[in-house]
């Protein structure tokens, strides 16, 4: 798109794949990127640029208003609740991240503290597995965003909690798979043991 100068908002882009820098090699066509109105020099060298993505945003964060990098009606689905462009509208024109959120386990995000209104957004793979909690509020999904939205309303307030919720079928698979990685290894360990008993009665009857 850059190239072929179909955009001029690649940070826009980019921002949806967590990439804040941008490093190009000082070659024919790279003028292009600098024509982006939210890609910044942060760094010039003899070989390369270092461009910044002036748009780029946390991977987790409660915002006062969803950003619009975060937006994208194509991944949609009809089967969760929809947050309405009235609702989306009603937040602050423009989207300040209040609280980062930060990684505390492989599908679990927390900060500290945040209250409404607002919208959560964590830059993971859409799913619905992955559930937000404020305080004791559960959070309603936010049905526009290609990652995983959720409406903060006024009332919530008190710690930010994110974690996915794999399904019992998940679960099933996974305690199936290390019952057979267990079987595998111990029908290993038994070949090995007889392999070592039978060269030892072979060289004692030597």
């Amino acid at each position: 798109a850059v190239a072929g100068g179909a955009t001029d908002g690649a940070g826009r882009l980019l921002a949806t794949f967590n990439v804040r820098y941008v490093v190009l090699e000082r070659a024919p066509g790279v003028g292009r990127w600098l024509e982006q109105r939210d890609l910044g020099v942060a760094r010039i060298e003899r070989d390369y640029l270092l461009l910044e993505n002036q748009s780029a945003f946390p991977r987790g964060a409660v915002y006062d208003r969803l950003p619009g990098a975060a937006l994208d009606p194509g991944t949609a689905s009809a089967s969760e609740p929809a947050t309405s462009a009235a609702e989306l509208a009603s937040f602050p024109a423009r989207s300040t991240a209040l609280v980062t959120v930060s990684r505390q386990a492989a599908s679990a995000y927390a900060a500290g503290y945040a209250r409404g209104p607002g919208a959560v957004f964590l830059g993971e793979a859409r799913h619905p597995g992955w559930r937000a909690r404020v305080g004791s509020a559960e959070l309603d999904r936010i049905q526009e965003s290609w990652g995983n939205a959720f409406t903060v309303p006024a009332s919530a307030k008190g710690a930010v909690t994110i974690i996915y919720e794999r399904p019992l079928g998940d679960l099933a698979w996974l305690f199936a798979a290390l019952i057979a990685w267990l079987a595998v290894l111990g029908a290993a360990m038994s070949r090995r043991r007889s392999g070592l008993v039978t060269r030892r009665t072979v060289r004692a009857s030597a």
